[in-house]
């Protein structure tokens, strides 16, 4: 698919075309910004398995949407493309779904805080307190 695209554009074409003349001219620059691409895409990866380890998959899936939105935007901003109204259609979807989880994440983590029982409450103490009390009598 990405080979047909590429035959298919010619803009994409000529783009490759301009970074092979101008690594004949002998610039290094587009080839060094490929190797750094290429490294911190590698690094991301890396760090991903590392960071999915640590979290709950869904958790992990809405830190990706939240960081895919962060590149889109700054991209738009950065490289100065307007973005059109689906954009910002698709970049509120997605922002009100990670700020939607993230309210009922914290919610319900609240929830398992404030429910979980006292050492005193906990029916193992009450078991223990009981079968003291008999040992004495």
């Amino acid at each position: 698919m990405v080979i047909l695209a590429t035959f298919h554009d010619g803009k994409t074409i000529n783009k490759i075309l301009d970074v092979h003349s101008s690594l004949q001219q002998g610039d290094i620059w587009p080839t060094a910004l490929i190797v750094i691409a290429s490294f911190a895409y590698y690094v991301e990866y890396v760090l991903n398995f590392i960071f999915v380890g640590y979290v709950n998959p869904v958790t992990f899936s809405v830190s990706d949407i939240a960081r895919r939105v962060a590149i889109i935007s700054t991209g738009a901003v950065v490289f100065h493309k307007p973005l059109t109204a689906m954009n910002w259609i698709g970049i509120s979807v997605a922002l009100f779904g990670v700020l939607s989880y993230s309210y009922i994440e914290a919610q319900s983590s609240q929830v398992v805080v404030n429910s979980v029982p006292t050492q005193s409450t906990t029916p193992t103490t009450k078991a223990k307190k009981s079968k003291s009390k008999k040992k004495n009598e």
